[in-house]
Order: structure tokens, then C-alpha cells, then sequence
């Protein structure tokens, strides 16, 4: 996904949007959920934006602490 030379912003889109609906379902637990906001996290230090990077830092971590 980062590899592509069109990746940007839109690109979090789908990411975003199912972060969002499984917090709606009540479904944000397990190491799966932490997955998908490392990745998010990622995403974010590819687009050098540095705010957002930090906050799904803090949320993986987060979520991570619940996890164990």
C-alpha cells in the first residue's frame, strides 16, 4: 500500500471508515483492532503527518494495554 506512487490521504479513506464502524459495533477490542490502528499510524508517518501519526500511536497503544 505505501509502495504505490499514488498513495495520499484518500488512501485512508477506506482505513478510517472501518476503524469507525467497528468503535460503532462495539467491536474495538483484540489484537486485530490494534493492527488496523498500527497501520493507520503507519500510514500517517508515510504522509509525514506527524499529529496524526501520534495520535494512533497513542490510541495502538492504548487499545494494546487492554488487550493483554
Amino acid at each position: 500500500m505505501y509502495a504505490n506512487p499514488r498513495f495520499g490521504i484518500r488512501s485512508l479513506d477506506p482505513l478510517l471508515k472501518l476503524e469507525k464502524d467497528i468503535v460503532k459495533e462495539g467491536l474495538d477490542f483484540g489484537e486485530k483492532f490494534v493492527q488496523l490502528l498500527i497501520i493507520i499510524f503507519q500510514a500517517y508517518g508515510k504522509l509525514n503527518n506527524r499529529v496524526k501519526e501520534m495520535e494512533y500511536y497513542n490510541k495502538a497503544h492504548k487499545y494494546r494495554g487492554q488487550t493483554n
